[in-house]
């Protein structure tokens, strides 16, 4: 009986080549996809530090008791440069009859808030902010909410 003995010198050209050609047949729509899903991850990314940006940004608009206005203007956060733009659309003004439950100033007392400290005009104002790249124009974050100023 004859054994078939092993070609002690190795793998032919031929063989690599082919092997070279499967591994490049299957690597090359792995390879796209993890590049996909990498500039996936980053678009994400921009996105969710746009959406705090805007966030804080609107907390900044709400929590001030004056009138906000029309305004553009650049922030950093996370290492980048963000464009911040905000719009203010009035509505209409509401005269209120007797006193009204305000926030009182900053550092004023409760006792000194009396009825000639109360606000008698309401003015509404739908504030939108937008935010994008500093770079790119592409709207990343839009917010928009109604805030009320006692005048």
């Amino acid at each position: 009986m004859k054994t078939h003995a092993m070609n002690s010198r190795g793998f032919t050209m031929i063989e690599i080549l082919v092997a070279l050609l499967l591994f490049s047949i299957i690597l090359l729509p792995l390879t796209s996809l993890l590049v996909a899903d990498s500039k996936f991850e980053k678009k994400y990314e921009q996105k969710q530090v746009a959406l705090l940006v805007a966030k804080n940004e609107l907390e900044k608009a709400k929590r001030t008791y004056r009138k906000v206005d029309n305004n553009q203007y650049q922030v950093t956060m996370a290492g980048r440069v963000w464009n911040v733009e905000l719009q203010v659309k009035e509505s209409e003004r509401v005269t209120v009859q007797g006193t009204v439950q305000a926030p009182r100033p900053l550092g004023m007392p409760l006792a000194s808030l009396d009825s000639a400290h109360a606000p008698t005009v309401i003015a509404k104002q739908f504030i939108t902010i937008k935010v994008s790249r500093d770079n790119d124009s592409t709207v990343l974050a839009e917010f928009r909410v109604l805030k009320e100023t006692y005048q």
